[in-house]
């Protein structure tokens, strides 16, 4: 029985023939991997895979929110389409908990603006307006983030879409893990300098390599 392609569903039988929304669906996940090996950001993957993205959620704005745990708080660090930035924004403490046991079930939410921001507050965001998905980012067993879909469609969006968000959440996540990996790295690289100098302050040297004053004659032996 070869396979039955009606919209966004598909039967097969014995053959297991591959349908059109499983190929693109494929497809674009293959391609977010290999925009995620290639760029050092989340912006830069979400921009190289924005036409992609267009087509296959054809949200009116497609925003990424990252989790700062220790601080309890949230802000967009990449967005496309008509979605534009936000600053850092605390979360409510009451709020919290929720958050964490609806992204502890790996699901996303979908519904109307006002109810999931209800449910979810600020780690939305206040700019998004009529059909929402939010979709749960992690990095191995912790919530990093989250990717926020906005539709102002009357019509709405298909199971196909919610598949693909589901489909495109692991190396969206991969993309911000790696993000913040390389701001630690650049944190540490610069507190390291910042000691670097300060040592040489208080012994008076310019440079770690300098000699020291006699350490070729009469502190041969101690050194």
């Amino acid at each position: 029985m070869a396979g039955i392609y009606d919209g966004d569903i598909c039967w097969s039988g014995r053959d297991r023939a591959i349908c059109p929304a499983m190929e693109r669906q494929s497809s674009l996940v293959l391609d977010a991997w290999k925009e995620v090996a290639r760029r050092p950001g989340i912006q830069a993957v979400l921009d190289a895979l924005e036409a992609r993205l267009h087509r296959e959620l054809p949200y009116a704005s497609r925003r990424v929110r990252a989790i700062d745990a220790p601080r309890s708080s949230v802000e967009t660090v990449a967005s496309t389409g008509r979605a534009g930035g936000a600053g850092r924004a605390v979360l409510e403490p009451a709020a919290w908990p929720q958050q964490l046991s609806w992204a502890a079930r790996r699901e996303h939410a979908a519904g109307p603006a006002r109810e999931l921001r209800r449910r979810f507050g600020r780690l939305l965001g206040e700019r998004e307006r009529g059909d929402l998905r939010l979709g749960p980012l992690f990095d191995g067993a912790s919530l990093i983030g989250g990717v926020v879909l906005a539709s102002t469609n009357a019509r709405p969006l298909g199971a196909s879409h919610a598949q693909r968000l589901t489909a495109l959440l692991e190396p969206l996540a991969a993309a911000l893990a790696n993000e913040r990996r390389l701001h630690t790295m650049g944190a540490l690289r610069e507190a390291a300098e910042a000691d670097r100098r300060s040592l040489l302050t208080r012994l008076g040297r310019r440079d770690i390599g300098e000699t020291v004053g006699g350490s070729e004659s009469g502190l041969s032996t101690v050194m």
